[in-house]
């Protein structure tokens, strides 16, 4: 395997520097069927379209069918429409001798996207042949989606709801529906959310919701929240919320932070108020999200909703945010979520910056001297702001007299 290992990668290297002829002869030379047609498949990109017959022919040779179908349809796409049809087909047609479910669903997935419309009717028989209910399930659904994007929404319709596991159905229903006219987009997502809600299982529930909620509407968003509340895990529950919260419109956050409020687990609950904060920003809630962004436990999430707020805020909230930034316990985060505030506060008047800097030196001195150090570094360019170059003279000289009289 090695030698074929390395016979691969000399002859992609042969085929880059443009001996193209050489590399399929180096190619043809490689023993272990699956590097064989891993070296085919690279080839394809750089050889002629006469050289891709020769490509073809050596993959014709491979004796294992799910290595010759791999093969035949890695080649295909590199070749004329005409010819890619018929090569497609011929990947199809060795596809149906494999016995192995994880293999046929593999090679499926490769050729599905590529097939003609004619093709698919065989296509669809062979994946309704796969035993294994997960396998055949992921087959029919990457043919649903071929059928709504060759424009044929009653089949793929039929093809989805034919899929016997709920999460896959679901899953299925929502990539067909960006592929729809907008009148059935609506009415295939409202189905996809009912087999979202009929699944058992919280975890395989949560997944079918987040894979939903990108394409539903608003007041389909409205329906999730309301599911979301009934999730008693509190990571998927989370992770339901996470995801809405970009989506949802500003009536529905308060519902939104209702239900984050309500998780027990700091971590799963930090994810969403993070969410929610950005989602606040964006909907110009500034005053509300710095409240949810001071209300996250954890000083690193704290900083970092901080910082993800920064650029939305005005300067009649900086002295808000200051405050949630010095109020985080963490010296590292404190000090970057200070430095990341800094050149803000400084466009700030004289008046106001002297106001906070006299605030804020006082907070910050009733902490250790390592940490008051580290907030002076990230506030250093409002010293200088206060009082000009002479002021971040001084500050460092007392800095280094405190150092030597009190080591």
């Amino acid at each position: 395997r090695d030698q074929a290992e390395a016979l691969a990668t000399l002859a992609l290297r042969l085929a880059e520097l443009g001996q193209t002829e050489e590399a399929l002869a180096v190619a043809r030379s490689i023993e272990d069927s699956f590097l064989l047609a891993k070296a085919l498949a690279n080839l394809a990109l750089h050889i002629a379209p006469e050289q891709l017959q020769e490509a073809l022919t050596v993959a014709r040779s491979i004796e294992d069918s799910y290595v010759q179908a791999d093969a035949l349809a890695n080649l295909a796409p590199h070749l004329a429409p005409q010819e890619q049809a018929t090569v497609l087909q011929e990947a199809l047609t060795v596809a149906r001798s494999i016995k192995t479910s994880y293999f046929l669903t593999n090679i499926l997935a490769t050729l599905v996207p590529h097939l003609a419309l004619e093709h698919l009717q065989e296509a669809l028989t062979v994946a309704r042949s796969i035993k294994e209910r997960l396998y055949q399930a992921d087959t029919l659904a990457n043919l649903a989606l071929r059928l709504a994007t060759l424009r044929q929404s009653e089949e793929a319709f039929e093809v989805a709801r034919s899929i016997k596991d709920s999460y896959a159905q679901a899953d299925a229903l929502a990539n067909i529906a960006s592929h729809l006219i907008p009148e059935e987009q609506a009415t295939v997502l409202q189905e996809a959310l009912a087999v979202a809600r009929s699944i058992e299982s919280s975890d395989y529930r949560a997944d079918a919701l987040v894979n939903l909620i990108p394409h539903l509407a608003l007041e389909q968003l409205q329906e999730v929240l309301g599911l979301a509340c009934t999730i008693e895990h509190s990571y998927f529950r989370a992770r339901v919320l996470a995801t809405l919260a970009p989506h949802l419109a500003l009536e529905q956050l308060q519902e939104a932070l209702a239900v984050a409020h309500s998780i027990e687990d700091s971590r799963d609950r930090t994810r969403v108020l993070t969410s929610l904060t950005s989602r606040l920003a964006e909907l110009e809630q500034l005053q509300e999200a710095l409240v949810v962004a001071r209300s996250i436990e954890n000083s690193k999430d704290r900083a970092d909703a901080l910082t993800n707020l920064i650029p939305h805020l005005a300067l009649e909230h900086l002295q808000e945010a200051l405050v949630v930034a010095r109020s985080i316990e963490n010296s590292k985060d404190r000090a970057d979520a200070l430095a990341n505030l800094e050149p803000h506060l400084a466009e700030l008047s004289q008046a106001a910056i002297y106001m906070l800097w006299g605030e804020t030196l006082n907070v910050l001195s009733s902490r250790s001297r390592v940490n008051l150090l580290a907030d002076l570094a990230a506030l250093s360019h409002l010293i200088t702001c206060l009082g000009g170059f002479s002021a971040a003279r001084e500050t460092a000289q007392a800095i280094v007299d405190i150092g030597r009289w009190w080591p």
